[in-house]
């Protein structure tokens, strides 16, 4: 694990609890001016901490607080090789780790951001990124995995996503093909996996999974362009619930990793499709074609049947399926 801490973090070890200011000074090797200036940013920000003259400072039991010791201590064993970074702000974590790649970095790298300033989706769109939400992107290096075989990748965290989610709410999550998590027929999760597949061999060097998780509806509010479209995990906030879902979302990643069990991945997947045996339209690109949804073949290919009956497996394009005048 990333043995890099902040203040953040030690006071989160210490939830509920005073941390003085000369320990934090001592650990974190800087003047405790510092760590006041840093609590001070803390507080600008909405994080709740006490600071009491001779007994120092207090993160509130309740705090939802997203920190690397908050995370670390809920991961299980099979969380071992990971690396987990916590940031700010970025640009883009999938940049940011495509990046690090590129220098060298290890398999299991994790980076988080509390905020992203340019986070992307599918066909480039802006992905919105508030400090309200979880922004997540992992380093994989699999080993002779063929480039047709990366599309799991995105399938694996879409199930891990659903099953954080019900692990953390009472929200009952489907799958809108290939990499939409959705709730109520609203949008809370949007996946990218980005790839690099070694031109000779055709096999992935590495891949960087992105997921992006609205969890709570931001305080400066949704920008209009996504009312009606993007929706949230948790109608209100409660302690250390961040930490729990992020934690949650590793762990259930890994182990379907892990474990490398294509059948039941598949069979999950099915499980959760959205607008499976319903009509909507087939988008690609500009245009459009009405279209029922059966199912997804073998390869996450979605099979659909058109009005004249004949069907076919898509590997590209989107869905757009509306019943009774309600989006999904």
């Amino acid at each position: 694990m990333n043995a890099k801490k902040s203040v953040l973090d030690y006071l989160e070890a210490r939830r509920g609890e005073f941390c003085s200011g000369e320990e934090l000074s001592r650990e974190l090797g800087v003047t405790r001016a510092t760590v006041w200036n840093r609590v001070k940013a803390l507080r600008a920000r909405g994080y709740e901490i006490t600071s009491v003259r001779n007994r120092g400072y207090r993160l509130a039991a309740d705090s939802d607080a997203l920190t690397l010791e908050g995370i670390e201590k809920l991961l299980n064993a099979d969380c071992a090789g990971l690396s987990v970074e916590i940031v700010d702000e970025t640009g883009s974590t999938n940049l940011d780790l495509r990046e690090a790649a590129e220098r060298g970095a290890s398999d299991g790298r994790v980076l988080i951001a509390r905020r992203q300033t340019g986070g992307r989706g599918r066909r480039g769109r802006r992905f919105f990124s508030p400090e309200s939400g979880l922004y997540l992107s992992m380093l994989l290096r699999p080993s002779e995995t063929p480039a047709a075989i990366a599309i799991r990748y995105t399938t694996t965290a879409a199930l891990a996503v659903c099953e954080a989610i019900e692990a953390t709410s009472s929200k009952s999550p489907r799958i809108k093909w290939v990499n939409d998590v959705m709730i109520d027929g609203l949008k809370v999760c949007g996946i990218m996996t980005e790839a690099q597949i070694g031109l000779e061999n055709g096999l992935v060097e590495h891949a960087v999974v992105g997921v992006g998780v609205n969890l709570y509806r931001p305080k400066e509010g949704t920008p209009s362009e996504l009312r009606g479209i993007a929706g949230f995990v948790f109608d209100e906030k409660q302690g250390g619930r961040l930490n729990r879902f992020a934690a949650e979302f590793l762990n259930r990643f890994t182990r379907r990793r892990l474990a490398n069990d294509a059948e039941d991945d598949l069979r999950e997947y099915r499980r959760r499709l959205l607008a499976q045996g319903r009509e909507g339209d087939v988008l690609f690109g500009a245009k459009k074609r009405r279209a029922k949804i059966i199912d997804v073949d073998d390869e996450y290919r979605l099979i659909v049947e058109y009005p004249d009956g004949t069907r076919e497996s898509l590997s590209t394009g989107e869905i757009s399926v509306r019943p009774d005048g309600k989006r999904e």
